[in-house]
């Protein structure tokens, strides 16, 4: 039993085991067009041979709107918990088509599934939203609320959209908040461009470029990036999302404890 002891990188990861039949084939891919991808979310307790778990997915649509400036983003995240209930978010969200993919009107759904796939009755909840001028109303189950936040202002995941028409140049952005999950406020973050990076996938080498995030309330995020924009991985602290088509055939949806040796 060996202990990780290093920030996840992509060469950790590699060599951890994690990464097996990545990064997919290359496709025909526009960061500004229509398009699907499957993160699985891959969580690592500490230990590079044990208790390594593929926790759940998160599958993000971008549809283009008739107007260029707007696009909406279709999302879905399943994750598994101890005992087997899978917590699922669901997200419609009309963004504005600028560097941050600015949430404009949103709807979120949350509820929990048993593992026999049945909802938990009573934990459901709804959310409608909407961002403008540093203002955000909502209401949750039909109770209002508002809060202040920066003219610049995003989603954690609209910022997986948006990364990808970002430019590959050296630098820090301009301060942002976060709307993380579409409903905490975590204000006061940057995203830096780190360059390039190379590592070694079965036999070859692979180009990718690096992002980092820092900010109040949250993790630091670390991004990659390959030549054709794609978001490959997405790697906070212990919990990682991979690019994967079979992301949804790779999680174990019917845990019956929370307790298991995977990797």
């Amino acid at each position: 039993m060996a202990i990780v002891g290093e920030p996840l990188t992509p060469a950790v990861l590699a060599r951890i085991g994690s990464l097996a039949d990545w990064p997919p084939g290359p496709e025909r891919f526009s960061p500004g067009g229509d398009w699907v991808h499957r993160y699985r979310i891959w969580t690592c307790h500490g230990y590079t041979d044990r208790s390594n778990v593929n926790r759940g997915l998160v599958r993000i649509e971008r549809v283009a709107a008739t107007a260029k400036e707007f696009f909406t983003l279709n999302v879905r995240q399943r994750v598994v918990h101890t005992g087997g209930l899978v917590h699922e978010l669901r997200a419609r969200i009309a963004c504005r088509n600028d560097q941050l993919a600015s949430p404009e009107k949103w709807s979120l759904s949350s509820r929990f599934l048993e593992p026999s796939g049945k909802e938990r009755e009573g934990l459901g909840l709804r959310q409608e939203g909407r961002c403008r001028d540093g203002r955000v109303a909502c209401t949750v189950e039909g109770h209002p609320r508002e809060m202040t936040v920066s003219a610049r202002t995003t989603a954690d995941w609209c910022l997986f959209e948006a990364l990808q028409r970002w430019p590959f140049r050296r630098g820090e952005s301009p301060a942002f908040d976060v709307l993380e999950g579409l409903s905490v406020h975590r204000p006061g973050h940057r995203v830096t461009y780190r360059g390039p990076e190379t590592i070694e996938r079965n036999g070859k080498p692979l180009k990718l470029h690096r992002f980092s995030q820092l900010g109040q309330g949250m993790l630091p995020y670390e991004y990659w990036l390959d030549d054709d924009r794609r978001l490959l991985l997405a790697v906070t602290l212990s919990r990682v999302y991979i690019l994967d088509p079979q992301a949804e055939s790779k999680v174990r949806w019917r845990r019956r404890s929370g307790r298991r040796r995977e990797r």
